[in-house]
């Protein structure tokens, strides 16, 4: 991501123990002044998907300039994702868990009573599950 553009890192604890990394992209240590965007990465990926592009803008830094609040989700069973003791990975908590944890604290942290969302790949299916 550009130098202007960095993320905040923040945890949740999701209802069955599971610990969420989510990060919103800020510039000069504010967020933009648009409704929160959520990303939900795919399959085999984790968030950093959404802050890289090899030649031009990020996706975070394009949500970011067009004026939205992004955020990104590891879900559980990513890199930075910690399990309860015992705690397996199954799409279906993905889609009933995380999914409506990681919407409930971007509002309850935004103060936006509608988190917008997007899915790449698995991403967009869990999403569509959950709704």
């Amino acid at each position: 991501m550009p130098h202007d553009v960095r993320t905040h890192r923040t945890t949740l604890l999701t209802p069955d123990g599971w610990t969420l990394t989510l990060h919103r992209a800020l510039r000069a240590g504010r967020a933009a002044a648009g409704p929160p965007v959520l990303l939900v990465h795919g399959y085999g990926m984790n968030a950093s998907i959404f802050g890289f592009h090899p030649r031009g803008p990020s996706f975070l830094q394009a949500l970011y300039d067009a004026g939205l609040d992004p955020w990104t989700v590891d879900l559980r069973g990513t890199s930075t994702s910690r399990a309860p003791r015992g705690g397996r990975v199954t799409l279906l908590d993905q889609a009933r868990v995380d999914i409506p944890a990681t919407l409930d604290h971007i509002a309850r942290l935004t103060a936006h009573p509608r988190v917008h969302a997007i899915g790449c790949s698995l991403g967009g299916a869990l999403l569509y599950a959950h709704a």
